[in-house]
């Protein structure tokens, strides 16, 4: 997964970094070992390296489907709409950061 081509998805997240910052829906990019998350609320962009995360946890209960994503610094919060996609979205992040690692 390490091509030239960048892996992009849409979802929805909050980030934290001391304070909680709602990025409403949002334009995901993985490239040159980079999450790139553009917001359309304020157009916040957020970029986490990927060889600095610490834990990828994903939340599939009735109600919160998610996969949070950590590390020293700050977490990222995505938003899924179905256990398949908490699923799909944390196998590909697992890959990515073992592959850039």
């Amino acid at each position: 997964m390490t091509s030239a081509q960048p892996i992009t998805f849409k979802s929805s997240a909050n980030y934290y970094d001391g304070r909680r910052h709602i990025l409403g829906n949002v334009d995901c990019e993985v490239q040159n070992g980079r999450l790139i998350v553009q917001g359309d609320l304020r157009g916040e962009v957020v970029q986490i390296l990927l060889r600095d995360v610490t834990g990828i946890e994903p939340t599939a209960g009735l109600l919160n489907k998610q996969v949070a994503i950590t590390t020293p610094a700050a977490s990222l919060v995505l938003f899924c709409k179905s256990r398949e996609e908490v699923r799909r979205l944390t196998a590909m992040l697992q890959q990515l950061i073992m592959d850039w690692a």
